[in-house]
């Protein structure tokens, strides 16, 4: 599987839809768990707060959820499309 290959992922039950890379849903989940720790990059936004907006989600969607939904799309990208990347 290619890094770079875009997939289109589908975000909510109303079917709404945005395109991705798996090397950035990739980035996604480590930043994520990484600004649960208390981590977060010195200038711009949160990537949390980037993906509520990309999502439409409220402000105060708890992080664990965006971490689970990253993974989720992780697994479908690999099962999907031959596995881990090589």
């Amino acid at each position: 599987m290619n890094m770079a290959q875009t997939f289109e992922l589908e975000y909510d039950e109303a079917g709404n839809t945005f395109t991705t890379s798996a090397f950035q849903l990739l980035q996604w989940k480590h930043a994520l768990k990484l600004e649960k720790l208390g981590m977060t990059m010195s200038r711009g936004r949160k990537v949390s707060a980037h993906l509520k907006r990309l999502m439409n989600l409220k402000r105060n969607t708890p992080v664990d959820y965006l971490i689970e939904w990253v993974t989720g799309a992780l697994t479908t990208v690999y099962e999907a499309h031959g596995g881990l990347p090589e």
